[in-house]
């Protein structure tokens, strides 16, 4: 089972990860002792600002716990805990607590976020409480078989500004999944409406996604595709509907290390600054 958010979750990863471009380059280094994992990542956009996280994460059988604090003073923490067995008929269901507090702007933005979420045999369902804005969201998913359908609602405390998406998909194996969402605009429930596929053989995948604006009778379009060379070498491709092309390729250098190097261009545009994008990606996990 997935969260309704995921519900299109194989097509938008195949079109979204491991494309470095947008940054000029990141190094991302993790180790994990017993329960402990530390993860620290640094980086330059693509605009050459320079930032960096530490994160510490704590992870129990019931229990999990982490800290991440940034270079720029953002910081977040993370609580969750999941009911034993003996807590019928709501065993395994994870209560927890995330603060956040944003840097940039010009004063901090603090989030509290309190939530639900719990996973039974047909439904996925998520109940969000964010009490420094006075909202909540709430979302479920039912599966049957090959289908999944579900809805997410936000709100405030006193339901208005009340917004809602509706989304279904069919996925008879592992090996393809079609979705479709529809993306609320303040009042406007089916602002947007986004159609997406998946499909997978032995080492190739594919992922197509359409965007629909209804107001503006304009549809954005991506399609990107994987292929696995050997065990060691991975190299994508994608292509969206403003003739922007994109090639990245990861490789195992070794057990610890492994490298992503891409780069995006943009054909409709060949004569602008930003035309060529290029960046590098550095994961080391010991």
């Amino acid at each position: 089972m997935v969260l309704f958010k995921d519900i299109s979750k194989a097509a938008s990863d195949t079109i979204s990860k491991d494309f470095p471009h947008d940054k000029a380059w990141e190094a991302e280094v993790k180790s994990k002792t017993g329960d402990f994992q530390l993860t620290t990542v640094a980086q330059v956009d693509g605009a050459k600002a320079f930032d960096a996280n530490t994160a510490i994460k704590r992870a129990t059988k019931s229990t999990s716990f982490e800290a991440k604090v940034s270079a720029n003073g953002s910081s977040s923490l993370e609580f969750k805990y999941t009911l034993p067995e003996k807590c019928k008929p709501i065993a395994g269901a994870v209560l927890g607590a995330k603060f956040d507090r944003k840097k940039g702007g010009k004063a901090p933005s603090d989030v509290l976020e309190l939530y639900k979420e719990y996973q039974g045999t047909l439904t996925h369902t998520k109940l969000s409480l964010l009490p420094f804005t006075s909202s909540f969201t709430a979302s479920s998913l039912v599966n049957y078989q090959a289908f999944k359908a579900g809805a997410e609602v936000s709100s405030r405390f006193d339901f208005s500004n009340l917004s809602y998406s509706l989304g279904a998909s069919y996925s008879p194996n592992g090996n393809f999944t079609a979705a479709v969402k529809t993306i609320p605009d303040g009042k406007t429930p089916f602002a947007k409406i986004v159609g997406s596929a998946f499909v997978k053989s032995d080492k190739t995948e594919v992922g197509a996604e359409v965007n629909f604006d209804v107001g503006a009778a304009k549809a954005n379009i991506s399609v990107a595709g994987k292929f696995d060379i050997d065990k060691t070498s991975t190299v994508k491709a994608k292509l969206t509907h403003d003739a922007k092309a994109a090639i990245a390729v990861t490789t195992v250098l070794n057990p610890i290390v492994t490298s992503t190097l891409g780069f995006q261009f943009d054909a409709a545009n060949p004569s602008a600054a930003d035309s060529l994008k290029y960046g590098a990606k550095f994961n080391i996990s010991h």
